[in-house]
């Protein structure tokens, strides 16, 4: 930990409070609460306070962060695969960009633990800048009527919703190094109040209705962005961002596996996708 620097740790605070947002968690959120996601969501950042308090206490336990990191390996690996053949490769068979992805793990376990987080520093910059195109170009888009509330207001399935959200905004904290030493709330604040603002022009701009149709609901809102109405189809950069945050989670939970056993389950999770990937489809 003596060559990561305080922001590069803070940098990586915020980028992985996103990535088990992607696609599932998102459309999850939505279809729960709808018009409603705001309450959820800000009773989920005071719970993820607390949840990160108790991260503190459990983060050194080696065993805990090892389990969490092969589930987050296992999910992530899914969710990556299937977002990149969603958005992007869509011809292209999704076992062959799982291999692609976890060829990518295996080369960067190869790697010190403090590259990733000197990465995550680089990514956290062009976050912030897409972050503002996003936003400048996406607020004006906003109907206020699609935020408007209902009579659909339902308290247990706001709670429900809170702790979904704040499960999944600090559950990547338990693999993170020194975790008690390094934790810094103001990180972790900035990242869930950045995911706020991209539910609010995701119901804003689409409805509570349309959003909760789609898989990938901001991919949809970022189609409709054009700089100076000129530089349009930029959706794909926006969101590649997205991707990258899932990168970063996935490299930082690999390097806490032992080489072997990281190699082994990587093997299993590419033998068992290849088996059992029309059952994990319909699964998820």
């Amino acid at each position: 930990m003596k060559n990561i620097t305080k922001h590069e740790y803070n940098s990586t605070l915020f980028l992985l409070a996103r990535p088990l947002f992607l696609g599932f968690g998102i459309y999850k959120i939505i279809n729960i609460t709808g018009s409603y996601y705001y309450l959820s969501i800000i009773l989920g950042i005071f719970l993820g306070l607390i949840l990160n308090q108790i991260i503190k206490k459990l983060n050194n336990i080696n065993i805990i962060k090892i389990i969490i990191s092969i589930i987050l390996l296992i999910y992530g690996t899914y969710s990556l695969t299937n977002s990149i053949s969603t958005i992007y490769l869509n011809q292209t068979p999704k076992i062959i960009i799982l291999a692609a992805l976890l060829l990518i793990l295996i080369y960067s376990r190869s790697k010190n633990k403090e590259n990733i987080f000197k990465i995550a520093n680089i990514l956290f910059i062009i976050n912030i800048i897409l972050f503002l195109i996003t936003s400048l170009s996406l607020i004006p888009l906003i109907d206020i009527n699609n935020i408007s509330l209902t009579n659909n207001f339902n308290l247990t399935n706001i709670l429900i919703s809170a702790i979904y959200f704040s499960l999944l905004s600090t559950i990547p904290y338990l693999i993170l190094p020194n975790f008690k030493e390094n934790y810094n709330y103001k990180a972790y604040l900035l990242s869930s109040l950045y995911t706020l603002l991209l539910f609010t022009l995701i119901i804003g701009i689409l409805g509570a209705p349309v959003a909760s149709i789609y898989k990938y609901p901001e991919y949809i809102i970022f189609k409709k962005i054009s700089i100076l109405n000129i530089i349009e189809n930029i959706q794909n950069i926006l969101f590649m961002s997205w991707i990258f945050e899932s990168f970063t989670m996935l490299g930082i939970a690999s390097n806490n596996i032992n080489k072997k056993i990281l190699l082994s389950l990587l093997i299993v999770i590419f033998i068992t996708y290849s088996i059992f990937i029309t059952k994990i489809n319909i699964l998820f």
